[in-house]
Formats: C-alpha cells, structure tokens, sequence
C-alpha cells in the first residue's frame, strides 16, 4: 500500500515503465498486512518492511528518485495536500502508529484531529484502533473497510517471532561455522601439538586459568609446543574487556601468530576475543563480534577446556563484562572458532564439587533452552544433539560431583557439554540466560549458580508453551512417568529441580537486592528480545517471577 500510495502521489511516475508495479498484487498485500494485525499476526510481516533490510533512502536511490529526509508531521501534510483517497491516509497513520517509532512527534490528538478533518472517527483514542463508521453505534469499530474479527494479544501464548528475532534468525541462518577438528581422550594434548605444528604457528600466545602452569600435564604440553612460551594468565572469573586488551598487548609485544587457550569458559571467551580483534586489530570490537560483519577469521585459535559446562570451545557466543557499564556482553561470531579442540578427562579432575555441579548445570541449561526454542525447527540437526547432551549430564553429572577422580563420568560430562554447545551455538538460549547474566552483574556471583537459581522457575513459568519439548527430554533422560506430555514435562523440571537441591544450590544463598530488579528486567527484556524463547514475559510477569525465585 505504501508503494501504490507513492504512485497515487506521482513520486516514481518517472520510472513506472521501468520498475511496472501490479497494484492488485500490492492491495492484497494491504489487506492481508491487515487481517494479520487485527488477528494479532503482524509480526509475520512486518519484517517484510522493516527498515533493517532496505532502507527507505536506498529504496529512493535504487528507484533513481531524489530523496531528502523530513519529518513524520511534514511527510502528513505532503500526503494530505496531494490525494483524498482515504484509504492512503488511514494507512499512513496505521504504520506510523503500528510501527511505534522512536522519532514520531506526533501524539495521538493529532492523528485524531487530522483524520476527523477527512471524515473518520476515533472508537477508542487510546487504544488506537481507527473506524470508518459515521456514527458512534459500532463500539468495537473496524480497521479500514475489512471484516472485523477477534482482535488477539499479540504473542502472549509463544510460537510467532518478532521482528528482532526474524532478523537475529536469519543471520543464524548465514551463518558459516568452521569444522573445528575434535580430539578426545588423555592423549589429547599430544594429538594437539600435531594440529597446532599443522596450522604453522610457531610462536603461540598460551591464555592459562590461574595455576595451570602448576598442572605437570599442561606444563609439559606447553613446553613440548614451544621452548620460550608466552603465557598470559591474568583473566578474571567474569572476564572482561581489559582482560582481553591486556591479552592483545602481550600477542603484539611477543610477535605471536596463534593463541592456545586452556581453562573454562573464562579463559575461552577471552581467547576467542582476543583472537578475533588480533586478526582485525584496526576494528571497534562491537563491529567485528557480530554475525553480519565483514571481519577477517581469527588468528589461529586452539582450545582445551579444563570445566565441562560453557561449550565455549564450539559456540558463536563470547560472554564479556564491559566494566564501565557494569553489564555483559554476549559478543556472538561465527569468525572466532577453534582449528581444533582437545577434551582431555584428566585436566578437569582438580574442579571442586561445587564448581563441577555448577557448569554441570550451566551445560544442562544449554541442552534444555536450545530444545525448548522456538529457534529449534529451523536447525533440526542442531537440536538432536540436545537430547544426547542432557541424557549424558542426568547420567554423569552426579559421579563427577561424588568422585572427581571418576575419568569415565568426567569424559562423559566433557562430551555432554560439548554436545550442549553445538546444540545452541546456533539456536541460542533464553530467558534463564537471559536472567542469569543479570544476576552475575548485580549480585557477582558463578555463571553456573545463576542459571541454578532460575532454571527450573523460568521454565515452569514458560509452559505449556515448552511442554512437548520437555516431555521429550523427559523420556530420553528417563524421568518421565506418565503417558501425557503435560505430566513428562513437569516430572523432566522436578528432577532438574532435584538435581539442583542435592548439590546444595539455592537461591538464598544469593545476596539479592530488590532495589536492582528494575534495571535486571529492563536489561534481560533487551536480551531476550534477540532469543527463541517459548514464551515471552511482560515487563511486569518478569519481575514478579524474578521476585517469587528470591522471596
């Protein structure tokens, strides 16, 4: 409609022959733009016009039609000094009120006021639903001339994305992960060596978990790839944007061509960071740690995770504290994979009990949140890894806790985490991350026990939206007891639950103040918007959820 509303205007006459438009197809467009809204189905298609994929001045400059920026009022009054047709000017306002953009000017007793001067009237002004009814005998009044029908919540119930996460899917889409080549077992390191001589790098830069130089396997791997090793250690257990400055300064000041990263998810998102902005040393890193960007592949990139729980060694995701805004950043990528990875049982045997249980169920949380997506149908072979990685964390998770030294149960977990990190490297997580991260920011406290205060609350508060997903998860860890899915889903969250309860983790153990929940729902809601979550929360649902976990 906005197209033949420019033709009625005679802005592109000029290129008519050029660029034939068919203006039955365009009106059918319009009306089936309307239903949808009325329906509450707008996301649909909204994206379709969304600025993000073409904007209105490209538009203008591929038409070959001059084009200047004006003002939301100024672009009324054009319309309405150059065509009476009623149609153009309700839908005008029906965009710019449906689209609720952040430089409109004009409030509501404006458009009422203009339309009332060309025959419409207002049913209900603050809801802003528009009527062609002359009369005020038709409350509920209509959009346009369409067949009313019943007006629906929009995305109350889960399954239809919005706009933001349209656009987020579709660079998952594009998105080219590298093969990282995986190594498995206690001679892991000595197959490392290999790939890294492979790869040419002569002179790597070794980022280390504090100690790691004290572990006689990991000394020895380090002096067997390198005579005078760089090492750099200096990463904080919530890592953060120095962490990675300081790591580049010691790349450059040492002439390295390679980074080896051994640790946990610390360690890991640091290296892959640091590697990416070494390769783009020139580039803000906003602009290179994004899907869409042009940025060149990392530097070579090799890692041995030592905790089994981030998957950090094969996800696109780099959690980073920008210590000025005091907030995570979830940096996402698809140019800072590892050449290969090394999964050595051995090297996570020293991970106290707590800290096991805690990445144990971060991994879970991984599994669970990627099956639950409404991200998950569009990377079928992503999701299969789900199920395995959460059968394996119910089997094992529990004697890696009881016996650190149980190399079998810690293979296990390294393998289940690893699986969780291909299952949402690409589909993403939700709200239970999207919570977390918040928490680790106000109340500075382990990723893992985070997720273990909000994991089962947000989920249980997400059904039935997740059910099915739950159920199935539920039969493969073989927790389900009951032929309904509805029954599968709650028995799969009491055993997360349980799990959680016989490792000690609660959430009152968290120092929480209330004063912060404004700001933890504003800044989850902003990273929420981008994930598949099953049901989206209201501001006001978030917080009093956010309120019961912690009362």
């Amino acid at each position: 409609r906005r197209v033949h509303a420019m033709l009625k205007l005679g802005l592109v006459n000029e290129n008519m022959d050029k660029y034939p438009t068919d203006l039955t197809a365009v009106d059918e467009c319009a009306d089936a733009y309307v239903r949808l809204a009325l329906s509450g189905n707008v996301n649909e298609i909204y994206h379709m016009i969304n600025p993000n994929f073409l904007l209105t001045e490209d538009m203008f400059k591929l038409l070959g039609v001059p084009y200047r920026r004006v003002s939301t009022q100024e672009t009324v009054e054009t319309v309405f000094a150059n065509t009476d047709n009623r149609d153009i000017h309700v839908y005008m306002f029906y965009l710019i009120i449906s689209g609720r953009s952040a430089n409109i000017e004009m409030d509501n007793s404006y458009t009422v006021n203009r339309l009332s001067e060309v025959g419409f009237i207002w049913s209900k002004p603050d809801k802003a639903y528009l009527t062609v009814s002359d009369s005020a005998d038709r409350p509920n009044g209509h959009c346009l001339d369409f067949t009313p029908c019943k007006l629906k919540p929009m995305r109350t119930a889960g399954g239809v994305l919005n706009p933001n996460q349209k656009l987020t899917l579709g660079d998952k889409h594009d998105a080219k992960f590298i093969d990282s080549v995986l190594l498995h077992g206690e001679d892991a390191l000595t197959q490392l060596k290999a790939e890294i001589q492979k790869a040419n790098v002569r002179n790597p830069l070794f980022l280390l978990f504090p100690g790691a130089e004290k572990n006689e396997k990991i000394n020895a791997f380090i002096s067997s790839v390198s005579a005078s090793p760089v090492l750099f250690s200096g990463i904080s257990a919530e890592p953060t944007t120095e962490n990675t400055d300081e790591a580049l300064k010691v790349y450059f000041d040492n002439g390295c061509d390679g980074i080896v990263a051994v640790g946990g998810g610390s360690v890991l998102d640091t290296a892959k960071i640091t590697a990416l902005r070494a390769a783009n040393r020139d580039e803000e890193i906003d602009d290179i740690c994004k899907i869409d960007s042009l940025a060149s592949l990392c530097v070579p990139l090799f890692a041995v995770p030592t905790t089994s729980g981030t998957g950090s060694e094969v996800t696109a995701f780099a959690v980073i504290t920008d210590t000025e805004e005091n907030k995570k950043k979830p940096f996402v990528s698809d140019r800072f994979q590892p050449l290969a990875v090394a999964l050595d049982p051995s090297l996570t045997v020293s991970v106290p009990p707590l800290s096991t249980a805690y990445t144990g169920i971060d991994a879970l949380s991984h599994a669970v949140e990627a099956a639950v997506s409404s991200f998950a149908p569009s990377f079928p072979e992503d999701k299969a890894y789900c199920a395995k990685a959460a059968k394996r964390i119910f089997e094992s998770l529990r004697k890696a806790h009881d016996c650190p030294t149980d190399l079998t149960a810690r293979d296990e977990m390294q393998l289940a985490s690893y699986e969780a990190g291909l299952a949402f490297r690409r589909i993403g997580t939700g709200y239970v991350h999207a919570v977390a991260h918040r928490l680790g920011e106000f109340c500075h406290i382990p990723h893992g026990q985070a997720i273990a205060a909000v994991f089962v609350p947000v989920l249980r508060a997400s059904l039935p939206c997740c059910e099915k997903a739950l159920s199935e998860l539920a039969k493969e860890c073989a927790v389900a007891d009951a032929d309904s899915s509805k029954d599968n889903a709650v028995s799969f969250l009491s055993a997360v639950e349980k799990l959680i309860s016989d490792f000690g983790i609660k959430a009152s153990d968290i120092d929480f103040n209330e004063s912060d929940l404004d700001e933890i729902v504003r800044r989850a809601q902003e990273e929420a918007k981008l994930m598949g979550a099953p049901k989206p929360f209201s501001d006001e649902a978030l917080r009093k959820l956010i309120k019961e976990i912690f009362a």
